[in-house]
């Protein structure tokens, strides 16, 4: 079905680079108001728009900015034919009323080109098209935008396009000594098309002219003299004029329309680069320096990217290199991002800055500050530019707020997890601290109260069970402070040059306790080299594996501790004859509390010995991991440790 579907109502406000915008736009707030419908802003990019005016281009951005402010989603469009443009997206949209400015031209203008109005009246069909009064732009001002010279290059422009006539009126005379060639004039069309596709209108039509004169000149007689005898051929050379700046005007406007379709679709692609990097970036300062640079390679410009920092606006990247900011530019920021309007060089406010700041919206608030400033310290921003910076600070506000919210959403988590950790711990400081305390108090206790009855091997078996009990608290202890200092990150390591051999045996002397009635076996080659490792870490990371083995082994078993070269590292390896590790536990064997026998039959202790060994061996540069032994039931831990270099 075409369009525009009647079942709501949308209203469209067309706007131009003229000061009449800014009425358009509240003209089409009002009726949007009113009707109680959704609105949206477009403006036409024409070949003209490429011409236009400094004050007309601030102009048609600034009434875009006011559009947005009041609730509009703005659009522009690309096109020769503004009427057609329109027409046809408000169709696509299902607009069912058309607000534009009457009178932005003047009528040689309107003559000329005809008037979008009216062709707006005839093809609208169902569309209401409301016509908004403004003043005029003046005839000379219109003129001037029309013949103003390209930006850049404009003397090179009318250098070449002098060449080109000269040699079209070098082939014209030689056409004309070798044969009588009707419609020899034609020959000054080629410059006159080649300057308006290369150099654009304004050196186009000098080539005209001076096409014209060379014409006169060197081919009409009387020769060498611009006098023209025959009155036939005075006509023949304002015709000449006339098609020459005709097929002119077609041919720039031409070249203007594909420059700025390459343009949009460079700047389109850049975005959608923008946009993909964006998806991709995780933290806060990767997506402003993915926003810096690209803002910075689409509007040749100097950017800086500020984010609010207890209370002050701290600049948190920057392209195409650091720069330092004024007081001015500082309370140029800290009033675009307070009032969330543009502030700085080129707005109404604080425009004594040497910069532009844009606030950057995010779906939770706005998220920081853009701050633009042309390389070219005499540029300002055009409308397009200034369509590219707001799309910018849209997606880098979008993408600003989700890294927060994964940022806070991480912080959740953690502190949900501590709050996990915390009561796990409490949990097991209650039964671990309590078992062991009663046991030695109730030995003391039955010491006190019952010595005399007590003969001395009871008294010393009495001591045995306190002493043990003793230790295991002081071991509990133990683990709970090394753990505090790895979550801390106080724990440095000294690596230095040791033999495997005596780490082995430095930590089995350590945990003879806890292998008590187990069999010990030690399998350790002298021939090993050595190993870089903290000494003292490494014995406490093995020690508490040879703790577990011997706590999970059933009496009688053996322990098994071998050591191996493999490739770089030497491995030292632990296996013993218990149960095993559950399958379900293997993958969180490493985590803190993890306990790798549940149930009242397992024995006493935090599940923090494998934590504590994983971080004091990763503090040092070594590894381990952990599995079930394939040859029988039993656990297999290794640890492998860098090698002398040599």
């Amino acid at each position: 079905i075409e369009g525009p579907w009647q079942a709501s109502e949308r209203v469209l406000a067309c706007i131009d680079p003229t000061p009449g915008a800014l009425t358009v736009i509240r003209r089409a707030k009002r009726l949007a108001d009113r009707l109680r419908a959704p609105w949206e802003a477009v403006s036409v990019v024409t070949a003209d728009s490429e011409r236009a005016s400094r004050e007309s281009r601030d102009a048609l951005l600034e009434a875009f900015r006011v559009a947005e402010e009041l609730g509009a989603s703005t659009r522009s469009l690309t096109g020769d034919d503004p009427a057609e443009e329109i027409l046809a997206y408000a169709r696509d949209q299902n607009v069912t009323h058309i607000v534009v400015g009457a009178a932005s031209r003047p009528l040689w203008v309107e003559l000329f080109r005809g008037s979008i109005i009216r062709r707006l009246v005839r093809g609208a069909e169902d569309i209401a098209i409301e016509i908004s009064p403004h003043q005029a732009r003046k005839s000379l001002a219109m003129l001037g935008d029309v013949l103003r010279p390209p930006p850049i290059g404009e003397i090179g422009g009318y250098v070449g396009a002098t060449v080109l006539v000269a040699l079209a009126t070098a082939l014209a005379v030689g056409l004309d000594q070798l044969s009588d060639v009707p419609n020899i004039s034609l020959v000054f069309v080629l410059p006159v098309i080649a300057a308006a596709v290369r150099y654009g209108m304004a050196v186009s039509i000098y080539t005209a002219i001076i096409s014209a004169l060379a014409y006169n000149y060197f081919l009409i007689p009387p020769l060498y003299t611009f006098t023209i005898a025959d009155p036939s051929n005075i006509y023949a050379n304002v015709f000449f004029v006339a098609v020459a700046m005709l097929v002119s005007g077609v041919a720039a406007r031409s070249r203007a329309q594909t420059l700025i379709a390459r343009r949009q679709a460079r700047r389109a692609a850049d975005l959608e680069s923008f946009a993909r990097s964006l998806v991709g970036a995780e933290s806060e300062s990767d997506i402003a320096a993915i926003t810096a640079e690209t803002a910075s390679k689409l509007l040749f410009a100097r950017v800086v990217v500020l984010a609010p920092t207890a209370g002050a606006l701290d600049p948190i990247a920057e392209a195409p290199g650091p720069e330092m900011l004024g007081v001015d530019d500082l309370a140029a920021a800290q009033w675009a991002f307070v009032h969330r309007r543009p502030a700085g060089r080129g707005s109404d406010t604080l425009h004594g800055a040497r910069w532009l700041f844009m606030p950057v919206p995010g779906e939770r608030g706005f998220v920081g500050v853009l701050g633009v400033r042309p390389l070219d310290e005499a540029a300002r921003l055009d409308p397009e530019q200034g369509r590219v910076l707001d799309l910018i600070a849209a997606q880098a506000g979008i993408a600003l707020d989700r890294a927060r919210f994964a940022h806070d959403a991480a912080d959740a988590r953690v502190e949900a997890e501590s709050e996990r950790l915390k009561g796990t711990l409490l949990s097991s400081v209650s039964h671990d601290l309590r078992t062991p305390l009663a046991t030695v108090r109730t030995a003391i206790e039955s010491l006190q109260q019952f010595a005399h009855k007590h003969d001395a091997e009871t008294r010393k078996e009495l001591l045995d069970v306190a002493v043990a009990e003793v230790r295991r608290l002081q071991r509990f202890i133990e683990n709970l402070l090394d753990m505090g200092r790895l979550d801390a990150g106080v724990v440095r390591a000294k690596r230095e040059l040791i033999e495997a051999a005596d780490l082995v045996e430095q930590a089995v002397e350590r945990t003879k306790v806890s292998l008590a009635g187990k069999i010990v076996s030690r399998d350790v080659s002298s021939a090993l080299p050595r190993i870089l490792a903290d000494s003292a870490l490494a014995e406490s990371a093995l020690a508490n594996v040879l703790e577990n083995a011997g706590k999970y082994s059933p009496e009688g078993s053996k322990v098994v501790i071998r050591a191996f070269r493999k490739d770089r590292r030497v491995v030292i390896e632990v296996l013993d004859e218990g149960e095993g590790f559950p399958p379900a536990a293997l993958p969180r064997l490493f985590d803190k509390f993890e306990r790798g026998v549940e149930g009242d039959g397992r024995p006493a202790g935090t599940g923090l010995g494998l934590a504590i060994a994983r971080g004091f061996l990763e503090a040092q540069g070594a590894l381990i991991e952990a599995a079930n032994r394939a040859d029988q039931h039993g656990a297999s831990v290794s640890m492998s440790f860098p090698i002398e270099e040599g």
